[in-house]
């Protein structure tokens, strides 16, 4: 169900009810009647709410249980391509943004030139 998907992962990302609606560009009160169940959103929100919090419109509405289909089909990817021991490396990889990404690969390379082609 939308409202209690919706309150679970405002409290998971420790938000109260005003900061959510503040990064969503909605009323408190409109938080406060998701959560209740007594309003649900149109699509245009239901896209920011799901893009805020990086989960599928499905999992939002309560018709999946994944919350992330493509991050959960890249996290086994990187399970699959770096030993154990350097998964956090690229699980941490692939959650930054490219321009972070570009950063932190560099620090890499100029901490451990040995290791990079030219």
């Amino acid at each position: 169900m939308f409202s209690e998907t919706f309150k679970a992962l405002r409290k998971k990302r420790g938000l109260s009810q005003r900061a959510l609606a503040d990064h969503l560009g909605l009323s408190k009160s409109a938080v406060s009647m998701y959560e209740l169940g007594s309003r649900e959103p149109d699509f245009e929100t239901l896209e920011k709410i799901a893009d805020f919090f990086n989960v599928d419109m499905n999992f939002l509405l309560g018709e999946s249980k994944v919350e992330n289909e493509i991050q959960q089909f890249v996290d086994l990817r990187v399970k699959q391509l770096f030993p154990k021991e350097a998964f956090p490396i690229g699980q941490a990889l692939t959650s930054m943004s490219p321009d972070e990404r570009c950063r932190a690969l560099a620090m890499m390379k100029a901490a451990f030139p040995d290791h990079f082609g030219k």
